[in-house]
């Protein structure tokens, strides 16, 4: 994974195969996390990190100082997506939380499980043009329930996003999916058929 990272440029897609990914800070040291994306694609040629089709690629971010799996490191890294992996993190599985700028972002098709952290989401944005789209959120949280923990989190700031058709079941946390807002207008915010 980290040859890869390092190499990535705008249009590549990386199947990951069948296996168990993670436990070390590959990239981002600091971050603590498993993978730190630290380049983006374009609009017609974004980066994309994919699970083989068929096949079940996980990711681990349990245990090390590990706790995050997918962590932006700046704000510059637009159009990547995630898709169709499953990520287990004590943390978070996809995060771009302090990253404000790295717009762009479609986050597909994903199993997140494990997320412990009172403050932390499975899947953490803080975008612009972000889709979250089909993904599975289970066993996440702890008791007794915190109600710092969600399940999908959208930050202030954020506009143009959709979530859609995720399954979120089996958690201990305060919201299942919550959005923050920076008492601005935004337009663009899409929900639809998340349970």
């Amino acid at each position: 994974p980290a040859s890869w990272n390092n190499a990535a440029v705008a249009g590549d897609t990386c199947y990951f195969r069948a296996g168990t990914y993670g436990n070390t800070n590959y990239v981002g040291s600091g971050w603590y996390a498993v993978i730190g994306i630290d380049k983006g694609g374009t609009s017609g040629n974004p980066i994309a990190w994919v699970g083989y089709p068929g096949e079940t690629a996980t990711w681990n971010a349990t245990g090390g100082g590990v706790e995050i799996v997918f962590r932006w490191t700046g704000n510059t890294m637009r159009f990547v997506t995630i898709a169709q992996m499953t990520m287990v993190a004590n943390g978070e599985c996809v995060s771009n939380n302090e990253s404000g700028g790295s717009d762009d972002v479609r986050v597909v098709g994903n199993v997140c499980t494990g997320v412990l952290e009172g403050v932390y989401a499975p899947i953490d944005m803080n975008c612009h043009r972000v889709k979250i789209l089909g993904n599975e959120i289970k066993n996440s949280g702890r008791l007794p329930i915190e109600n710092q923990l969600h399940g999908i989190y959208v930050n202030y700031g954020s506009s143009d996003f959709e979530v859609a058709w995720n399954y979120l079941h089996d958690n201990r946390m305060g919201h299942q999916i919550q959005v923050h807002t920076d008492h601005a207008q935004r337009d663009g915010w899409v929900f639809t058929g998340s349970i």
